[in-house]
């Protein structure tokens, strides 16, 4: 068992090397705002090549976080996001498709099953 000061030296250790940080908050934020746009069908379609480059920027960043971390909150915050901007892309251009509305879905569950399981480990 871990006395309460290695407890929280092991917290914020994992705040300072996996959760997000505040310039990944800030961007994703700033992306976030971007999708809440979007949620409007028509601009949603004037802005496709948008969604696009942002969901692939995110992309980039998402696979730079997992060859350095791994599996982390901050990736998983990550993967969210994008599957949610592809998903708007898919509507923007037209294709039906459930492919990644299924895994934000996943995702999401896993995100919170993992956040459950650090939860009653410590």
């Amino acid at each position: 068992m871990l006395t309460k000061r290695e407890a929280d030296r092991i917290d914020r250790y994992f705040e300072t090397h996996y959760s997000p940080t505040e310039v990944d908050i800030d961007y994703l934020n700033e992306v976030a705002d971007f999708i809440v746009e979007c949620i409007d069908p028509s601009y949603c379609q004037q802005n496709a090549d948008k969604l696009l480059k942002t969901a692939e920027d995110v992309h980039r960043k998402m696979s730079a976080i997992f060859i350095l971390e791994n599996c982390s909150p901050r990736l998983l915050y990550y993967q969210e996001v994008y599957y949610q901007l592809m998903t708007l892309y898919a509507k923007a251009i037209g294709k039906d498709d459930t492919q990644p509305l299924a895994m934000l879905c996943f995702t999401s569950s896993f995100d919170l099953f993992w956040l459950q399981k650090i939860k009653n480990e410590g």
